[in-house]
């Protein structure tokens, strides 16, 4: 099995896939990925999130793909909730997924995007927090 270089700074790799097409595309495009750069994505992070993608084209030139760490939870009323924490400490907002639907968490603010739950003394709140400090120590 042919070992290639790989770097995550500069997503590039040096398999033919890569060299001979995917590194024309920016960093910020997800064509520039080979299956080597996905798989070191994989093994460096927890998971890289796909769900929040589609976010790409907001992306400033050079920023990157949106990763996350990714962790789940049941809660007592049957709901699994799916957190996505960004690995940059510096992007708040925190994706919660609760089934179906798609929330916004501002671990800063601590407020929902939109309203889109109660606030208060919410044990998914109080998870998602616990969580980020988890991943990323004291919330600044």
């Amino acid at each position: 099995m042919a070992k290639y270089k790989i770097n995550l700074d500069d997503l590039s790799c040096s398999c033919p896939d890569f060299m001979e097409g995917r590194s024309g595309f920016e960093r910020d495009d997800p064509r520039r990925l080979c299956k080597h750069l996905i798989a070191a994505i994989d093994d460096e992070f927890d998971f890289f999130d796909f769900y929040t993608a589609h976010e790409i084209h907001h992306v400033s030139p050079g920023r990157g793909f949106p990763i996350a760490y990714r962790t789940r939870k049941r809660f007592s009323d049957e709901n699994v909730v799916t957190l996505h924490i960004p690995v940059s400490k510096d992007r708040p907002w925190v994706n919660v997924f609760v089934e179906q639907d798609k929330f916004g968490f501002n671990v800063k603010e601590r407020r929902w995007a939109y309203h889109d739950r109660s606030a208060g003394d919410d044990p998914v709140e109080k998870w998602i927090t616990e969580m980020w400090t988890k991943v990323h120590g004291k919330i600044e």
